[in-house]
C-alpha cells in the first residue's frame, strides 16, 4: 500500500532525443556502460509470450524483433562478435535496453525552503532505439515514504519533467537525484547526458523541448474517487501541480480525448501525457490494470509517439525544395524512405484485442498520426509534380539552347539556298559567310547568358526555388 488516498501508482517519465552515430551508441550500449544490458524476448518464454502475443504481427515485428529468431538466431547472435551484434541490432526496428546499475536511485523535491519534502525511487530505467536513431530514455518511479497524497503525486509528476536547463521557472522547486554509486546530480539533464555517454544530440524541432513526457497510473482508494476524481483526473492528465487551479476552474479540457473502457477506470491522452486514473473498488484496476499499462499500452504510446516524430521530419525535408536541385540521390533516397515508412508503419489494427485497437486510435487521434500522414503524402505528391516541372523546364531550356545554335547555320543555309546565291562572289567557301556565322554564335551565346544570369539572380532574391 503506498497510503491511504493512493493505493498503487507508477509515473514513466520519457525523455526523447535522438542519436546521429547509431551504430557508435549501440556499440557502446552493447559493452555495458554504465550498467546497460540489452533485452532480447523469446517467444518461447511464458512472460515474452503474453506480452509479444497482444500484438498482431506486423507489430511484433516491429516492437519485438527477437521474438521471431529460432535457436539458431540466438546462437548466430551471441556467437557473434561486438561489430556483428552491432550490425544485426542497426538492422532491427527497435532495440530495447535495460539498466541495472541505477535502480533504486532516489529522485528528491523540497517545496518553500525545505517546508514541504517529496521523494521518489527510480526502480527501473529503460532505453528503447528506433531506427533513424530516435530513442526514448524512460524513467519508471514511484514514491516513497508512510503518508503519500494525490497532491504529492501531482506535483512529483510536474516538477520531474521540468529540465533544469530549461529557463528557471517561478515557485518551480529544484530537483535533486542521488546516486548509490555516482552520487548526486544537480540538474537532471546532467543525469540523462551521463546515463546516455553524450550521445545526445539535442531536442530538435521534431521532439519535445525543455520537459520530460509523462506517463503515468493511479488507483485512487474508493473514499477519494467518490469525493473529488474529476478534478483530481484533469490535472493529472495536463500534468498540472496541485495547486493550479484554473484549469479545472476554466474548464478548459478536452474530454473527448478521454477514455473509460469501465465505471472505476479513465484514461487520459494528451501530446505530453498518458494517465490512468482508478479506484481499487475493482480488482483488474488494482493488480491487472498496472501490468498492461506499463507494459502493452505503454509501447503503443512509444510507437505512437515515433510515427509523429518521423512524420514531423519527412514533412520539414519535403519543405527544403533545395535538396531537389541539388541532388538527385537524396531526393530518390527520401523517396524510397517516406516509401518504406509508409509500408511498413502505417496501419489501422494493432491488437486481436479490442481494447488495444482503441487505446491505439486514441493516441494516433491525440497525435494527430493520420493528418500528418495524409500532409506528408501530399507534401510527396507535390514534390513529384515539383520535380516533373523542374525535368520539363530542363528539357525546355536544353531545346532552346540547340534552337539558338542551329539559328545562324539555318540563316546562312537559307542565304545559300536563295537565289542571291547566283550573285558574283557569294559562295559557301567565302570568308565573310564563315565570320558572320561566328559573329552570331557570340551574340545569341552571350544573350543567353546574360538571360540565365538574370533569371538565377532574380531566383535568389525571391528565395524561390
Amino acid at each position: 500500500m503506498a497510503g491511504k488516498d493512493i493505493i498503487n501508482h507508477f509515473t514513466n517519465f520519457v525523455y526523447v532525443f535522438s542519436v546521429k552515430k547509431e551504430k557508435e551508441f549501440l556499440s557502446w550500449l552493447l559493452k555495458g556502460e554504465l550498467g546497460w544490458r540489452l533485452r532480447l524476448y523469446n517467444s518461447r518464454k511464458s512472460r515474452d509470450k503474453q506480452l509479444v502475443g497482444y500484438y498482431l504481427p506486423y507489430m511484433r515485428k516491429i516492437l519485438y524483433p527477437s521474438s521471431l529468431w529460432d535457436r539458431t538466431g540466438f546462437r548466430n547472435f551471441f556467437n557473434g562478435g561486438n561489430a556483428q551484434r552491432v550490425n544485426t541490432l542497426y538492422a532491427l526496428a527497435c532495440k530495447d535496453f535495460a539498466n541495472k546499475e541505477f535502480e533504486g536511485t532516489k529522485v528528491a523535491i523540497s517545496f518553500d525552503a525545505g517546508s514541504r519534502f517529496i521523494e521518489g525511487e527510480v526502480y527501473e530505467i529503460s532505453l528503447r532505439m528506433f531506427k533513424r536513431g530516435v530513442v526514448f530514455l524512460v524513467f519508471k518511479t514511484r514514491l516513497v515514504g508512510d503518508s503519500i497524497g494525490v497532491d504529492d503525486l501531482l506535483d512529483f509528476n510536474c516538477c520531474c519533467r521540468v529540465l533544469d536547463d530549461e529557463i528557471n521557472l517561478p515557485h518551480f522547486p529544484n530537483v535533486k537525484i542521488y546516486t548509490q554509486r555516482r552520487g548526486a546530480f544537480g540538474k537532471m539533464q546532467s543525469f540523462i547526458e551521463f546515463l546516455t555517454g553524450g550521445f545526445t544530440s539535442g531536442y530538435g524541432e521534431d521532439l519535445p523541448g525543455g520537459r520530460m513526457l509523462v506517463y503515468s497510473y493511479c488507483c485512487l482508494s474508493q473514499d477519494m474517487w467518490q469525493q473529488s476524481s474529476d478534478h483530481i483526473f484533469q490535472k493529472y492528465k495536463y500534468v498540472w501541480r496541485n495547486d493550479m487551479n484554473q484549469l479545472v476552474e476554466g474548464k478548459v479540457y478536452r474530454e473527448e480525448s478521454d477514455y473509460a473502457p469501465w465505471k472505476y477506470s479513465r484514461y487520459g491522452f494528451t501530446v505530453e501525457s498518458g494517465v490512468a486514473l482508478c479506484c481499487d473498488k475493482d480488482v483488474f484496476n488494482l493488480d491487472i490494470l498496472p501490468f498492461y499499462f506499463g507494459g502493452n499500452f505503454f509501447d503503443l504510446y512509444l510507437f505512437s509517439l515515433y510515427q509523429r516524430i518521423r512524420l514531423m521530419r519527412f514533412s520539414q525535408h519535403l519543405a527544403n525544395t533545395e535538396i531537389f536541385r541539388s541532388s538527385k540521390k537524396k531526393v530518390a533516397e527520401l523517396r524510397e524512405d517516406i516509401l518504406n515508412f509508409f509500408n511498413q508503419y502505417i496501419f489501422n489494427q494493432v491488437s486481436n484485442y479490442s481494447i488495444g485497437n482503441e487505446i491505439w486510435r486514441k493516441w494516433q487521434d491525440v497525435l494527430e498520426i493520420e493528418s500528418m500522414f495524409l500532409q506528408v503524402h501530399q507534401e510527396l505528391a507535390d514534390m513529384d509534380e515539383y520535380l516533373k516541372s523542374i525535368r520539363q523546364e530542363s528539357m525546355d531550356r536544353s531545346l532552346a539552347y540547340a534552337t539558338f545554335l542551329l539559328i545562324p547555320v539555318s540563316v546562312i543555309s537559307g542565304v545559300l539556298g536563295s537565289n542571291i546565291t547566283e550573285l558574283q562572289g557569294l559562295s559557301i567557301k567565302n570568308p565573310w559567310i564563315w565570320g558572320t556565322t561566328l559573329s552570331l554564335y557570340v551574340v545569341l551565346l552571350i544573350s543567353y547568358a546574360r538571360a540565365l544570369l538574370r533569371r538565377n539572380k532574380r531566383e535568389r532574391g525571391d528565395g524561390n526555388i
